[in-house]
């Protein structure tokens, strides 16, 4: 009855070891939610089990018991959810047990609102339960009841299913289906998953405010982030978040992630044009190739944005727009630039620059409210001035012969790619080319 995974006719309890009497004898030891579903099993197997008894209801019972059981959970400093059922709570949730285990399906109890001492769980999960109950009553469809299942069986939903608005559209319950285990699985890419995401909607998560801006997270694979991201109830009053969420399930289910991401004419047209955070982080993979996609917003355009190995002030944080300079610098020169320069491990409101050495010119290189702010120990040529139309600020900073220029993007070329061409331009006039022998001995001749 009990598996790991989704098994069709099983419950999924999304861990290694579904046998819970062998774990109980081998290890001692269960977890509340275990323990709970155990009690279940064996309530009913005493009360109601007999040779006439439908085989199903056991089965349906345990499945709805598992996804209230679940239901009860608290959000961790880790951006993931957690169990919150503790022992004080035993006895309402072993009265409800108890008092639902009945001759009737359990489906039947919750399709005609008889469900009792259910005030333990919240309202919503009650809701969902009921939801799918009625459609799994009134269609009279296994192959329906099954998908549901598979939909439940997700180790990235745990039978939280509130966002997917299964009374409206279960009908493309199959197509979901196919979309949730093709993108969200063991080989799952999620700097691949977020960027096609963001080109649906700005579906991020706000986490909470911080000194260092507003936090929000995106999502990942570790530590059941993207349960977080999927199963959080969508409290928008105009469900915005299931929206975007049920157009980019239809959106897998025709075309693959790297289609979606490379889209930036038709869909992503405002985004282009505005050319703000959402824009960088659709383009740019290594703005999301952290493994913890957490970050905080200084301003609304996304410039002064840093991201957060840890959901406190006091971990590691860098500017995304930075670290994509020194990755793409370094694919073209390699080792230019040292990554770990503008990374920070304090709570300190300043942005820590990064740093490139290119023989004797030095570069101190500062992300701002869209533009750069370079310090160059070497006056540049006019030439490159002109090029770039650069805006001197300053000369002669602190008496460190610096001058601090701005740069800023084009029309044609962004932040990125403005930055990178010109830190390029500066290699190259720093390491021009040898001469070949043949056109020495031709000079030379000459």
């Amino acid at each position: 009855m009990l598996s790991s995974e989704y098994k069709a006719g099983k419950v999924a309890l999304f861990t290694t070891e579904s046998n819970l009497l062998e774990k109980l004898v081998k290890k001692g030891q269960l977890t509340n939610t275990e323990r709970l579903i155990l009690f279940t099993i064996m309530n009913y197997a005493h009360e109601n089990l007999h040779e006439n008894s439908p085989k199903n209801h056991l089965h349906d019972l345990v499945r709805v018991v598992r996804n209230l059981l679940f239901s009860l959970r608290q959000k961790t400093k880790d951006i993931q959810y957690t169990s919150s059922l503790v022992s004080d709570n035993y006895h309402k949730i072993l009265g409800f047990i108890i008092e639902n285990s009945t001759e009737y399906n359990i489906y039947i109890l919750l399709n005609n609102n008889h469900l009792k001492n259910a005030s333990i769980f919240p309202p919503y999960a009650i809701k969902e339960e009921e939801i799918k109950a009625n459609l799994i009553i009134d269609n009279k469809s296994i192959d329906l009841e099954n998908n549901i299942a598979k939909i439940e069986d997700h180790y990235s939903i745990k039978g939280a299913t509130y966002n997917f608005k299964l009374k409206e559209n279960y009908k493309l319950i199959p197509e979901m289906i196919y979309s949730l285990y093709k993108t969200w699985n063991d080989d799952a890419n999620d700097s691949e998953i977020i960027r096609a995401f963001l080109t649906i909607g700005d579906y991020k998560k706000h986490i909470k405010w911080s000194v260092l801006g507003t936090v929000y997270f995106f999502g990942h694979g570790k530590s059941d982030g993207w349960n977080f991201i999927l199963t959080t109830p969508d409290e928008t009053p105009d469900d915005s978040f299931s929206i975007m969420l049920l157009q980019f399930l239809n959106e897998l289910n025709k075309r693959t992630l790297q289609d979606i991401t490379n889209d930036l004419n038709e869909k992503c047209l405002d985004i282009c044009k505005n050319k703000g955070w959402h824009y960088y982080f659709i383009k740019y993979p290594d703005f999301t190739s952290s493994d913890y996609n957490l970050f905080s917003f200084m301003d609304d355009d996304g410039f002064l944005v840093r991201n957060l190995s840890t959901n406190n002030a006091g971990g590691l944080h860098i500017n995304p727009y930075l670290r994509t300079l020194a990755c793409l610098i370094n694919k073209k020169h390699s080792l230019l630039c040292d990554e770990g320069t503008c990374k920070s491990y304090d709570g300190s409101q300043n942005f820590k620059p990064l740093l490139l050495k290119i023989n004797d010119l030095e570069i101190t290189v500062h992300c701002k409210e869209g533009y750069w702010e370079f310090s160059l120990n070497k006056e540049p040529i006019l030439e490159i001035k002109e090029k770039f139309d650069l805006k001197l600020q300053a000369e002669n900073v602190l008496q460190s012969q610096k001058s601090i220029y701005h740069l800023e993007p084009t029309k044609d070329k962004d932040m990125i790619e403005i930055a990178v061409e010109f830190i390029s331009t500066l290699y190259q006039l720093e390491n021009p080319p040898e001469q070949k022998e043949e056109e020495i001995s031709s000079e030379s001749s000459q």
